[in-house]
């Protein structure tokens, strides 16, 4: 009886510390919302290493979106950080979200028409940032808008748009 007694009260005791223990959330811990258009890709900086993230809508010259990437390079150091966009067959889901560490990026939508073509880039410049301006057509040199991403922040509306540009006039990457 005595022995039954210490293991009760020990059943007891280790129930108490598990219902507690997996009543607690856990902390330090951030979760990640996933995006529909966009996936990490071996080039993407790890969750630890973002600090920011930017966001905008993704354009191309047809009704559909072709899968492609996101190409985030850091003026300063030339890294590219890439996430996979597996593309749309009627034009939803046209936005992005890409993670970056702190610093200022050029931005592209490396689009991949089809498996045997050369990709097109939709870029975020001067000339034509949201596709739509009368001056997409322009046939001057494309400026990059460069875009400053600090610790903790979003950077909206980056749009990659810029499809216009002709084989004389691309901006640099």
């Amino acid at each position: 009886m005595k022995y039954a007694a210490i293991i009760i009260i020990g059943l007891a005791v280790l129930l108490t510390t598990l219902l507690l223990v997996s009543s607690q959330k856990p902390t330090g811990v951030t979760p990640v919302q996933p995006t529909a258009s966009a996936a990490p890709t071996a080039t993407s900086p790890g969750s630890a290493g973002i600090n920011g993230t930017i966001t905008g809508k993704l354009c191309y010259p047809s009704e559909f979106l072709p899968a492609g990437a996101i190409e985030a390079k850091n003026i300063t150091s030339n890294a590219i950080v890439s996430e996979e966009y597996f593309g749309t067959g009627g034009g939803e889901g046209a936005t992005y979200s890409i993670g970056v560490l702190t610093g200022t990026y050029i931005l592209r939508y490396k689009a991949m028409p089809d498996p045997n073509g050369e990709p097109l880039y939709g870029y975020h410049t001067t000339t034509c940032p949201t596709g739509l301006e009368t001056t997409c057509a322009a046939e001057n040199a494309r400026e990059h808008i460069e875009v400053a991403v600090m610790a903790g922040e979003t950077v909206e509306n980056i749009d990659l748009c810029d499809f216009y540009y002709n084989s004389s006039n691309p901006p640099e990457f």
